[in-house]
């Protein structure tokens, strides 16, 4: 019989706040400062955001890289992939030294109140309003669950996977780093 997988107790969530209240250049050490040794001798996870609607702040050839809507996430990110890979090599690494499970996630459907027309929401959204949850002309009373699914994107439609699928599957090999 083999031995049951152990689980962290405590799986720490993580909106990846670092990057955007940073000045740029970002660091590894302010990284390992402010993310991981709070952590320290803790029997936890960690659970790090890479992105949220379709604009991601890690190292990626899918979706849009932060940019304009988020200067300073886009310099921190870009600062990182030139000098370390990236924001998740750079986390992934700091935590297998520090003994520490780390699981990337992205939101593929934020709860957060986004304007329609702010970049941050995200091209295919502004587009293409019919592949949102919430189609065109329905009212959700603010503060609601529907309210907050709205402007998620409709995965049930074969449009909307197909824009987020990654472009090949030379992509799987990327996976293989995010084991710690």
């Amino acid at each position: 019989m083999s031995a049951a997988p152990t689980h962290p107790p405590i799986i720490c969530t993580d909106d990846a706040w670092l990057l955007n209240v940073v000045d740029p250049p970002i660091n590894i050490a302010t990284i390992k400062e402010k993310m991981i040794d709070p952590y320290a001798n803790t029997p936890a996870a960690l659970w790090w955001s890479i992105g949220d609607h379709e604009i991601y702040h890690y190292e990626t050839q899918i979706g849009r890289l932060a940019g304009a809507e988020s200067p300073t996430i886009a310099a921190n990110v870009h600062h990182l992939i030139d000098t370390c890979g990236g924001p998740l090599t750079a986390l992934l690494d700091l935590c297998r030294n520090a003994g520490m499970q780390c699981f990337p996630r992205v939101r593929m459907n934020s709860h957060y109140d986004v304007e329609a027309n702010a970049p941050g929401f995200g091209t295919l959204r502004q587009q293409h309003p019919k592949f949102l949850i919430g189609r065109p002309g329905n009212e959700y009373p603010a503060g609601s669950t529907e309210y907050g699914l709205r402007t998620g994107l409709d995965y049930a439609l074969p449009q909307v996977r197909t824009y987020t699928k990654p472009p090949s599957s030379a992509n799987c090999s990327t996976a293989l780093i995010w084991k710690v």
